[in-house]
């Protein structure tokens, strides 16, 4: 399991603020909360330097929930190359996004090295349902890279309003059944009705790391 420090502040700050179900989106005023409360966490003893110097330094944040250990994290952005945004959290884990959908976890036993979603992300951000293949490379604890591939149905749950700060926005839930011949997942995406932005997300980790859910965080 991933071995993250639950930050005292973060969960305060998000207290009452669940990671979400197919059915209801959260959100609500703590959203707005989390920008403000940034210097705080990246100030708290014990925080990745480099972290420390992305929150200091106003860099873009993002919320994301481990699922599994019902914790909340804010992660803040360190690089964006190729249409890839990589995200630093408190102990230095690294979380990499393309166009919001995961696509590598960094700094935990059994990561995610790298996964191709262009599939996936090209229905999802089209609202779109259908079928499509991904490819997950796993780091083992061998230090071997091994390669699963996925089946995915994706289907439209229909529109969902929800709030992000003070704002609701109108979504789309679009969901993602994913299967290869050892591991079966489930994905879920709150797409933006307006533009095809993923303002909030639940995804698969890995077998070893479970959901993870991620909320974008107003400026």
């Amino acid at each position: 399991m991933i071995g993250w420090r639950t930050l005292s502040v973060a969960l305060l700050v998000l207290a009452g603020c669940g990671a979400g179900g197919a059915g209801n989106a959260p959100g609500g005023p703590a959203a707005g909360i989390l920008a403000r409360a940034l210097p705080e966490l990246g100030a708290s003893v014990g925080a990745d330097p480099r972290y420390q110097a992305l929150v200091r330094g106003g860099a873009k944040p993002l919320q994301v929930g481990l699922v599994e250990r019902d914790a909340q994290l804010i992660v803040a952005l360190e690089s964006e190359m190729n249409g890839i945004e990589t995200y630093r959290s408190f102990e230095g884990v690294g979380f990499a996004f393309r166009r919001g959908m995961l696509v590598s976890v960094r700094g935990v036993v059994g990561n995610l090295m790298a996964a191709d979603v262009s599939q996936s992300l090209a229905l999802v951000q089209a609202r779109r349902p259908g079928v499509s293949t991904r490819f997950h490379s796993y780091l083992t604890g061998n230090d071997e890279t091994e390669t699963r591939t996925y089946r995915c149905v994706i289907e439209d749950r229909g529109p969902r309003e929800i709030q992000v700060g003070t704002a609701m926005r109108q979504t789309r839930l679009m969901a993602e059944s994913c299967a290869s011949l050892t591991d079966t997942f489930d994905n879920l995406y709150w797409v933006e009705a307006s533009g095809g932005a993923l303002l909030q997300t639940r995804q698969w980790m890995g077998p070893d790391d479970g959901a993870m859910s991620t909320r974008v965080v107003p400026r």
